[in-house]
């Protein structure tokens, strides 16, 4: 049963309409001409600026899927009465959701129409949200929001922070798609796999690096050099690119480089890095105040030249064959470093490196080369690579979350889904847009679970 605003005696506000809309109160719609709407997604909480929902997306019966604005009235004639029809921020809108249609049609200022439908929510369930809003939120952006819930359901937390890694997954494989689409892959994936041994400290320092070398000529070069000598060629261009040369004895020390090698690496900077020495980067631009030995940027690149000597040009068709063969990729990063010349890849950093660069990027060129078979072997990998430990702000949205108690078997997706809340609705305390919060309250509205503030 549909409640109009005529039942309401104390004159609730559209407040109370967004909250239901907003905590999934309502999954699917019917307009006033009988069409059945799905709500994939409610859109994000604009709390008065604008159409009170942006970005939903809803699915018709045609097999449209439609994302645009939605806009929430006790009556549909308030579309008028608030001026909407000549307001073109509202011309965006797809969906009027009302109490009470009185038959009034919608119109944007653009002319076109809006479907309206009622709001698919009980009165005893709207009446417990208009009595309970002043209290429903004010239990969010404390320091714990949700240990009930992750006492009672931690699968309903883990389920959240699993599709939260998800988006995070997508966005990161649409900006490969995005380099994809001008460039040779060799070319996106160096870049990005050198962005993510600087760590947060030297990550665009080492990205500017990356950038200054043609890796698809250089590493095709090197094709039939001796392993060896194609590191010590490697870490020659790479130290002297990213303006380390002449080394000194300690960064010798912190690259596992004899006095022979510094030797050899330099001659080689003279001879085949010649081409490049009038590229080199300013030394004074890395950040290397208190970095421990193991994250020098020196060590770092020596690791990468171990590395990339050990497949040179296939590198990629090597990493793509141990998804496709099911293998673990962290292990299989770690094999490929030639120990003990060179300083070794931690388990914590291939992890890290296979979940923000190796699988978005086999995914986005699996969609650009039409292999279904790498996509599913990529998303496979994803969804069981093993969790490493959880960064400061991963620690800061679980304890925001859930306190003290449990989350398990959150694996690396879990991880990233936790980064991507503190980022996005944590740390900017977005909690009216918090899927965990929009969970909490919709546990809260469910029927069964309705308690009215008279009756508290």
């Amino acid at each position: 049963m549909s409640l109009s605003a005529d039942m309401f005696e104390d004159s609730p506000n559209e407040l109370a309409l967004s909250i239901a809309w907003h905590a999934g109160l309502t999954r699917c719609v019917t307009t006033t001409d009988g069409q059945r709407v799905d709500v994939v997604f409610p859109g994000h909480w604009t709390h008065g600026l604008g159409p009170d929902f942006r970005g939903a997306m809803l699915s018709f019966p045609d097999g449209r899927l439609l994302t645009g604005d939605v806009e929430l009235h006790f009556r549909a004639s308030d579309w008028d009465q608030h001026h909407h029809h000549t307001d073109p921020a509202y011309n965006d809108v797809i969906l009027h959701i009302v109490t009470s249609v009185n038959g009034f049609i919608t119109r944007r200022a653009n002319g076109g129409l809006v479907p309206t439908a009622r709001l698919g929510v009980s009165q005893e369930q709207l009446q417990a949200v208009h009595d309970r809003q002043p209290a429903l939120w004010a239990q969010f952006g404390g320091d714990v929001c949700a240990p009930e819930l992750a006492a009672r359901s931690a699968s309903t937390i883990r389920a959240i922070l699993h599709r939260l890694g998800d988006i995070r997954l997508e966005e990161r494989v649409a900006t490969f798609e995005s380099a994809l689409s001008s460039m040779i892959p060799a070319d996106v994936l160096l870049p990005a796999l050198f962005a993510s041994f600087g760590y947060a400290r030297n990550r665009d320092q080492m990205e500017a690096l990356a950038n200054r070398i043609p890796w698809n000529a250089v590493l095709l070069s090197l094709a039939s050099t001796p392993r060896n000598l194609a590191r010590i060629r490697l870490l020659s261009l790479l130290l002297g690119v990213g303006g380390w040369l002449p080394l000194s004895p300690a960064h010798a020390r912190i690259a596992m480089l004899s006095p022979e090698l510094t030797g050899a690496v330099e001659r080689e900077w003279d001879m085949f890095g010649s081409p490049w020495h009038a590229h080199a980067l300013p030394s004074s631009m890395w950040d290397i105040a208190r970095v421990r030995p193991a994250n020098h940027p020196v060590a770092r690149i020596a690791t990468l030249a171990a590395l990339l000597a050990a497949c040179g040009s296939r590198l990629i068709p090597v990493l793509h064959g141990a998804l496709r063969d099911g293998q673990a990729l962290p292990n299989q990063l770690q094999e490929m470093i030639d120990r003990p010349v060179a300083p070794a890849l931690g388990a914590d950093r291939a992890i890290a490196i296979t979940a923000s660069v190796v699988i978005p990027f086999a995914v986005a060129l699996a969609r650009a080369t039409d292999d279904p078979h790498l996509e599913e072997a990529a998303l496979v990998a994803w969804s069981s690579l093993s969790s490493g430990p959880l960064a400061q702000p991963a620690r800061r949205a679980k304890g925001q979350v859930a306190g003290e108690s449990p989350i398990r078997d959150l694996k690396e997706r879990g991880n990233q889904g936790l980064l991507l809340l503190d980022k996005r609705y944590c740390s900017p305390r977005r909690c009216y847009e918090c899927p965990v919060a929009r969970e909490v309250v919709a546990t809260s509205l469910r029927p069964g679970q309705l308690t009215s503030s008279e009756n508290s």
